[in-house]
């Protein structure tokens, strides 16, 4: 009792000398707003960046390069916005030292706490990528249509080094063939000894074994393999109207391209989704 006095006559004493300030209770009310909105602000964009980052994976059709094994993973690997990827893992940090502020979460093991907090921002980047949000926003963008943000969607912070072109095979030539795209352009893609090859895996040859898939084959057995009027997603550097192919991809029925093409348009027509039909076979 006596410890519990002289503290607060001690205490009482400092505050009329002025050493501790009374604050209103009205400060400490909008410290903790602000604590919050900041909290959920960093939150929100983590969830948007990280959405983002899965649109701009899916509309480059990324996801196609694993068809051709380790050497397309690493052109994954190599090709990801690594800055925003960056950013993102600087966001998260910052959300913990915000969030453990608050007692539901300081009293959580660090560990659970981030893992718990990466799940969240995962389901709801997830969520937010399925519902077309950053497909019309970068319609948009491309249309001159997003003053704010229009540039930040006609170009992504980190360039892709390739491209990937979708379209039928309507001509064989010596070195290669005719791909029609999307857009309607004719483009010559170039093979070489060196181009990645891999059958579509509902039509293999049973005599091929599967991990012959995407090894390297001579330009004529390269060709031999293609239809007329079949769909392929080509993988390689673009030179005007010539494609210097680095991988081939035969597509699977009713293949539906990638949302918006790719990103690094920069200021190229925008190009709507399209269903493939693969051409009957005989």
């Amino acid at each position: 009792m006596k410890n519990n006095y002289f503290f607060k006559e001690k205490l009482l004493n400092k505050i009329k000398k002025g050493e501790i300030k009374m604050k209103p209770k009205v400060f400490f009310v909008l410290r903790t707003l602000g604590l919050v909105a900041c909290t959920l602000l960093c939150l929100l964009l983590l969830v948007y960046l990280a959405s983002f980052i899965a649109f701009w994976f899916k509309a480059n059709g990324f996801g196609l390069l694993g068809g051709f094994g380790f050497w397309g993973v690493q052109r994954i690997f190599f090709a990801l916005p690594w800055l925003l990827i960056l950013f993102c893992l600087a966001l998260l940090f910052v959300f913990e030292t915000l969030a453990k502020r608050f007692s539901f979460v300081w009293r959580k093991p660090l560990v659970y706490s981030l893992v718990l907090i990466v799940l969240f921002a995962l389901l709801f980047a997830f969520i937010v990528s399925k519902t077309g949000f950053h497909s019309r926003l970068f319609f948009k963008a491309q249309q001159r249509e997003l003053p704010l943000m229009g540039s930040f969607y006609r170009a992504c912070p980190c360039e892709s080094p390739r491209q990937i072109h979708f379209g039928k095979i309507i001509e064989k030539k010596e070195t290669g063939f005719l791909l029609e795209t999307q857009a309607n352009e004719k483009l010559e893609v170039v093979l070489s000894e060196k181009t990645r090859f891999q059958l579509e895996k509902n039509r293999c040859d049973k005599n091929i074994n599967q991990r012959e898939a995407g090894t390297l084959k001579t330009i004529a057995e390269k060709l031999g393999e293609f239809t007329l009027g079949e769909d392929l997603a080509v993988f390689g550097e673009r030179d005007g109207l010539v494609i210097f192919a680095l991988g081939v991809l035969k597509l699977p029925p009713n293949f539906k391209a990638p949302d918006c093409g790719l990103i690094n348009l920069k200021g190229k027509p925008f190009v709507k989704p399209q269903t493939f039909r693969s051409a009957p076979t005989s």
